[in-house]
């Protein structure tokens, strides 16, 4: 949003490779320890999201400076990288995965399934993707000024996402220290006692089978 006249994220390749990336990715595996595939999916796909945004920014892997004449070229490379997939290496050599928009809808989708603060982080993070992919291609096709407009209206979303991320994570602290008088309230849907009531059904009919 370039809050005070900040634009140049290359001051954080270090949160996108230690925070955002290595921290999701080893999370990640304890979520796969406890069961909970859902968690494991999303947070190695934004682990590695944000190591390869971040590898884009760092000088040593030389990938903006292998579009020094052409800028063009670099948005819309960025652009499909925000919108198209999730790969280290994607930009340039193949289309490895499926559409990276598409696949934070399937992850909005499951959160159908757990409270509507979980849901809002997902539908947020939706828009931000988009409206930031929308942005390098404006700027691909020379529109600066309309580029740095969607930016900032996709950091917006982006910060709502963070936003919401930080209240989950206090109310799971609150609930793992065994702290309920400071739970925060998360906003149950019934989409999640549908989908249990479904799972054990499933469950009796194969153990009867």
């Amino acid at each position: 949003m370039e809050w005070r006249g900040l634009s140049t994220a290359n001051a954080f390749v270090g949160n996108f490779f230690f925070i955002a990336g290595i921290g999701m990715v080893l999370s990640a595996q304890w979520e796969l320890v406890r069961g909970n595939s859902y968690n494991y999916t999303v947070f190695s796909a934004y682990g590695m999201f944000y190591g390869g945004f971040g590898a884009i920014l760092t000088p040593l892997f030389g990938v903006s400076s292998s579009f020094a004449d052409d800028e063009v070229g670099y948005n819309n490379a960025l652009g499909f990288f925000c919108i198209r997939t999730l790969s280290l290496s994607v930009l340039f050599m193949s289309n490895v995965m499926a559409v990276w928009t598409v696949f934070n809808t399937f992850f909005l989708l499951g959160s159908f399934t757990t409270d509507a603060v979980t849901i809002a982080t997902y539908s947020a993070l939706e828009i931000y993707l988009c409206l930031l992919g929308a942005s390098y291609f404006v700027a691909a096709d020379g529109g600066a000024d309309g580029a740095i407009a969607i930016k900032k209206a996709a950091g917006s979303f982006a910060f709502v996402a963070g936003m919401l991320g930080y209240y989950s994570m206090g109310n799971v602290i609150c609930k793992d220290q065994g702290l309920p008088a400071f739970l925060f309230p998360m906003g149950k849907v019934g989409f999640g006692a549908v989908a249990a009531s479904s799972s054990k059904q499933e469950m009796r009919k194969s153990s009867i089978s």
